[in-house]
């Protein structure tokens, strides 16, 4: 009775909380229209030229790929890193390739359509979570070391750092139930076009044409979100609270550095280009801990796949943040090496 009434208790101030944040953030949008209205446009206008044309055509390659049994080729290959490393079942193969090649928010996506496919347990989805949902080495490299510090060293050793720290999270997740009696599915298809199962009306071209409209789907979620927290952003900068905390921290902690910091805790491209105006180790490492981690913005994409299915969002959110607390010890590590023999 009384974890019923604790329980009960907990949701009925979740929905407070919940409650007074949006009565907030709609009373911001009355107040502001401008302001908001620009910031929906600025989300609208990144997802339209930079976002959908970067990933919807990836996104589509991966539903294609999956619903054509590629998983247990990859699992083939690799199966020897992921079972006997991270404690993982042959077919997260795929998962790892990708999230750790194609950037936010796809390592989550595939793991969730793996566990809805039911190719992996639940704790083996929520032990891939924790290492296999990464920033691409296309954002790292070219988005924030060339185009934004001017400088690719910088990028490699912040894309260096992310996969150093992200392998040593799935290593420690590696233990995470371990006592659990391990399950690895066997699904019934074959792979790439064999003798296989096939559910009526499935051929390549109905394959074809669901891969579209579940990436297109997946697609204008990911955009709403984008916009969503621009529009957080822009309140943020209008309530001037940064500039409230500052008073108590200027001893501590510069302005620009407290805006990348906050910034970047909600959206990690705000937050860079907040930390990009000195090419100093405490903002490069600030850097690579916010991409670590991924920001707000970024996790609520990938819960948006994540809530389909039964894995913890609480082991997922423990996961990144335990990857950018191992990325801020591995940068400092890293550091001195790297920047005598690049700088």
């Amino acid at each position: 009775m009384n974890k019923n009434t604790n329980m009960k208790s907990k949701i009925k101030n979740n929905l407070i909380i919940v409650t007074i944040a949006m009565l907030i953030f709609n009373v911001f949008i009355v107040i502001f229209p401008e302001n908001i209205v620009n910031a929906s446009r600025e989300g609208l206008l990144l997802w339209l030229s930079n976002v959908l044309p970067a990933l919807f055509p990836f996104i589509f390659g991966i539903n294609l790929l999956m619903s054509l049994g590629i998983t247990h080729f990859f699992g083939k290959y690799i199966g020897f890193f992921t079972k006997k490393i991270f404690n993982v079942p042959n077919v997260s193969g795929f998962a790892m390739v990708v999230g750790f090649t194609s950037g936010y928010p796809i390592g989550a996506k595939i793991i969730s359509e793996l566990r809805e496919r039911e190719e992996i347990t639940k704790t083996q989805g929520e032990r891939l979570l924790s290492f296999c949902n990464n920033s691409g080495p296309l954002f790292i490299l070219g988005t924030v070391g060339t185009a934004m510090f001017q400088n690719r060293y910088i990028g490699i050793f912040i894309l260096i750092t992310h996969y150093i720290s992200a392998i040593i999270t799935g290593i420690l997740f590696k233990y995470y139930k371990i006592g659990e009696k391990e399950k690895e599915f066997i699904n019934t298809k074959k792979i790439l076009g064999k003798n296989y199962k096939i559910e009526k009306k499935e051929n390549f071209f109905f394959i074809f044409t669901e891969s579209i409209v579940k990436s297109m789907g997946s697609m204008i979620t990911i955009g709403g979100f984008i916009i969503i927290f621009n529009v957080v952003i822009e309140i943020v900068k209008i309530s001037n609270v940064i500039y409230y905390l500052y008073i108590f921290l200027d001893n501590f902690i510069t302005l620009e550095f407290l805006n990348g910091l906050i910034f970047g805790f909600i959206e990690i491209t705000n937050g860079i280009n907040n930390l990009n105006y000195s090419i100093s180790f405490a903002n490069i490492l600030a850097v690579s801990c916010i991409i670590s981690f991924g920001g707000l913005s970024i996790h609520a994409q990938s819960i948006s796949f994540i809530a389909k299915t039964d894995m913890s969002i609480k082991i997922y959110f423990l996961g990144k943040l335990i990857h950018s607390f191992i990325t801020f010890f591995v940068g400092i590590g890293l550091y001195y090496w790297f920047f005598i023999n690049f700088f």
